[in-house]
């Protein structure tokens, strides 16, 4: 990996492709993680709020519900056409 690293600082690399291989190296985790939806998110919140020595109950609670809401939102806009998703998100 560390060459292909070092090939793309010698050729150097632009805005497109920077962006395209963001998008593509964090899509796997990202659509991972929304799989798992609202039980990971409450793990997620626990853990983060045992490290900063809040309550966990509390943390897990309100990771759970900011991702169900998410989930909530994304299928009110998933009637809309294409046009129309675009500038929502």
């Amino acid at each position: 990996m560390d060459s292909v690293r070092l090939r793309a600082e010698e050729a150097g690399v632009g805005f497109f492709q920077e962006l395209i291989g963001e998008a593509a190296g964090g899509s796997i985790t990202g659509i991972t993680e929304f799989m798992l939806n609202v039980p990971y998110a409450m793990l997620l919140g626990a853990a983060e709020a045992e490290k900063s020595g809040g309550n966990e109950f509390a943390g897990a609670l309100r990771e759970g519900v900011k991702r169900g809401v998410l989930g909530k939102i994304f299928e009110l806009y998933e009637p809309l056409k294409a046009w129309l998703k675009a500038p929502l998100i």
